[in-house]
């Protein structure tokens, strides 16, 4: 790993900031972890919280289903319509396929069991910065971002990750969340972003 990534979390959200503290316990560089108080999709200040000196921001958060899909998610970060959580509308921010893609792997090579879908989401919310943002979530209730399991699933692709040298790609098409993309990353050398 040689990004300099930085990871956020708030106080607004129970998940978020049991993630935080799950991540902050186990990593040896504490001062890459910043707290908010906001929810992280409408943090609209996030350079103002974030030191530069970061490439990437790895936001740590709950990920809300109505179907209540237990899930562990990576994605990135924009608003290719309206803006109804966060950011403005039309627009997306950089993106890192080789990270992000990166994590999802490592994440799936990590879980054993068939209660979580480890996946890909879509582009759909908030902020909107200047950084590359990727949202790393647990979701959907409370037993879930309290899972040892799922924490050390989404802990261990956010901080073991390899990167790899292959093609990025945008995925475009699919639902909410995206199996076969995540699926396709696995089986093919590509990076999707």
């Amino acid at each position: 790993m040689t990004e300099n990534i930085a990871f956020i979390g708030t106080t607004a959200d129970d998940a978020s900031i049991t993630i935080y503290n799950y991540f902050r316990e186990r990593d040896q560089n504490k001062e890459r972890y910043f707290l908010a108080d906001r929810r992280l999709p409408l943090l609209d200040d996030v350079e103002e919280i974030v030191d530069k000196k970061y490439d990437i921001i790895v936001f740590l958060s709950r990920h809300s289903s109505e179907k209540k899909v237990n899930s562990i998610t990576v994605h990135p970060v924009g608003n290719f319509s309206r803006a109804d959580l966060g950011g403005k509308e039309g627009e997306i921010c950089p993106s890192s396929p080789e990270v992000q893609t990166a994590m999802l792997r490592r994440m799936i090579s990590a879980y054993q069991g068939e209660k979580y879908a480890v996946t890909f989401e879509a582009t759909h919310h908030g902020p909107l910065t200047e950084r590359p943002i990727i949202f790393a979530e647990i979701g959907t209730e409370e037993e879930n971002w309290k899972d040892p399991v799922a924490l050390d699933v989404l802990y261990k692709g956010a901080t073991e990750y390899k990167k790899e040298n292959y093609p990025n790609y945008v995925a475009v098409g699919g639902g909410h969340y995206a199996p076969k993309f995540s699926s396709y990353i696995v089986e093919n050398r590509v990076n999707v972003g």
